[in-house]
């Protein structure tokens, strides 16, 4: 499985989490479970509709945009966590099914959303 990674940048401007791109799937990187999650939507503007921005990260970047991830409130999109939290497991990937840093060291622990 080749993985390539993305900084993913709105038309604002904004960037937050990197994606993984493997296996002809998107996976979004959620601080709050420390997990790559499967994301439809980014997946199919990654394909197909382009609305974002797309910059190719090294292995090494990506790590590193992880690290500088901002947990999502989930007073605001709880819902969302709920989701990827009840993913099935070919919808997750932990870091190290990409050869990144453990999920250990890069995850949020629950209570500090």
């Amino acid at each position: 499985m080749t993985t390539r990674f993305y900084r993913v940048i709105d038309d604002e401007g904004h960037s937050n989490s990197p994606v993984a791109w493997a296996d002809r799937k998107l996976f979004v990187w959620v601080p709050n479970t420390g997990e790559w999650h499967r994301n439809g939507p980014l997946e199919i503007d990654f394909t197909f509709d382009g609305e974002f921005t797309y910059v190719e990260l090294t292995p090494e970047q990506a790590v590193e945009q992880m690290h500088s991830a901002r947990p999502a409130d989930e007073r605001v999109v709880g819902w969302l966590m709920d989701r990827y939290r009840a993913q099935s497991p070919e919808d997750r990937r932990s870091s190290t099914d990409f050869g990144l840093t453990s999920p250990e060291d890069t995850a949020m622990p629950r209570d500090s959303a």
